[in-house]
């Protein structure tokens, strides 16, 4: 599954280099859209906003039989000093 198009991540007002990685479980539908995210793990400020940039993420999905499927997908997110936010 390929990503097609991805929201750009909000800063949280409390944004630390600690624990910089967040780890999501998203369902992706059939149409590519995403239904639900799950933090996994991570900062948990951080995590909000990924989560909140990921429901905004559309997938190429899997086929099956030449038919798109739903399916369930593992994000991983790095935060860095170089992170840009708008």
């Amino acid at each position: 599954m390929r990503c097609r198009g991805r929201a750009a991540l909000t800063q949280p007002h409390s944004f630390s280099l600690s624990h910089r990685v967040v780890a999501l479980t998203a369902r992706v539908d059939s149409d590519g859209t995403v239904r639900t995210v799950r933090v996994v793990s991570g900062n948990r400020a951080l995590a909000a906003a990924a989560v909140r940039a990921v429901r905004q993420w559309r997938y190429r999905p899997y086929l099956q039989d030449g038919q798109p499927i739903a399916t369930e997908t593992n994000i991983a997110i790095s935060f860095s000093q170089t992170t840009r936010f708008p």
